[in-house]
């Protein structure tokens, strides 16, 4: 059950990473704030990795071609899946995109079972279904309506599934990575991950700020405490995703994940006084019992 606890803490991590990245992007640029992230991430997650090492002690083997391919990949479409979620943001139509991207926890699902190793059961396909309809209900309450021809018409449509596509496949590519590892502990398969698959973003992400953005750069280093939260914060979640995939299905830990919009709804209700419409009652509904019934029935 450790993938649980671990789930949640990358869900919180998450909100509040966001909020951080969101700042630094603001002062600098996207592709900065994104690089923050990873070089900034990188000495926070050496050093839990030497704890775990400590406390566990190294793999029993070191891991061969397919572990580093995995990283790789996972790395690459994590990338590239968030450059088309930032492109999504700043087309016309959020609410098309905004249904698609939420199509990540079935696609996870569909395509794990079909081309991985994602083992899902009856009951966790029909969790995974009841709590995308809740998704779906919550964001026609935050964007109103979609006709059919907008869901397959709209520009946006195609980059808001290029996203999820992109962000399932980091996923699988992660749990398979995780796999590799020659050690019994879940933390220390997935802190082997982690540590590879950042120092390979960091190190894409910078070659790429010198050779394309230095004045961003340049002013992301002006920025070192910010920058630093946004690393910690980022990794902190990583490392909660990494241990749960590695100890659980990557769909059904992308369910439990969507926990996350209950923090933000506390958010809203509590600190900005908003009151949540009829249907998004009913969406948080069918999401707590989809939810709820992958916890139990899986």
């Amino acid at each position: 059950m450790i993938w649980i606890p671990f789930t949640l803490l990358a869900a919180v991590m998450q909100a509040i990473r966001t909020a951080g990245q969101k700042q630094l992007s603001q002062a600098s640029s996207i592709m900065a704030a994104t690089t923050a992230r990873y070089t900034h991430g990188l000495p926070f997650a050496w050093a839990y990795l030497a704890l775990l090492v400590a406390m566990f002690g190294w793999p029993s083997a070191w891991p061969g071609l397919r572990f580093y391919g995995f990283c790789l990949a996972a790395g690459l479409t994590q990338i590239t899946a968030t450059a088309a979620l930032i492109h999504m943001f700043r087309l016309r139509n959020f609410a098309v995109a905004t249904m698609y991207i939420k199509s990540e926890i079935l696609l996870t699902a569909i395509i794990g079972t079909l081309f991985f190793t994602e083992d899902v059961s009856v009951w966790g396909w029909l969790a995974m279904v009841i709590a995308f309809l809740g998704l779906i209900f919550l964001t026609v309450a935050k964007q109103g309506w979609v006709s059919p021809w907008q869901l397959i018409s709209e520009p946006s449509a195609a980059w808001g599934l290029a996203a999820a596509l992109l962000f399932a496949l980091t996923s699988l590519f992660l749990r398979d990575a995780s796999q590799q590892v020659a050690h019994s502990n879940v933390m220390m398969r997935a802190s082997c991950v982690l540590v590879t698959m950042v120092s390979m973003q960091a190190l894409l992400c910078t070659a790429w700020m010198i050779g394309r953005e230095r004045p961003a750069l340049a002013a992301l280093m002006q920025r070192p405490g910010l920058a630093t939260f946004v690393g910690f914060t980022s990794l902190a979640g990583s490392a909660g995703w990494f241990t749960a995939m590695a100890a659980m299905n990557a769909s059904y830990v992308k369910t439990l994940g969507q926990i996350e919009l209950f923090f933000i709804m506390g958010i809203s209700l509590f600190y900005f006084r908003e009151t949540p419409k009829r249907l998004e009652w009913v969406g948080f509904g069918f999401l707590v019992f989809g939810i709820l019934l992958l916890l139990v029935m899986r």
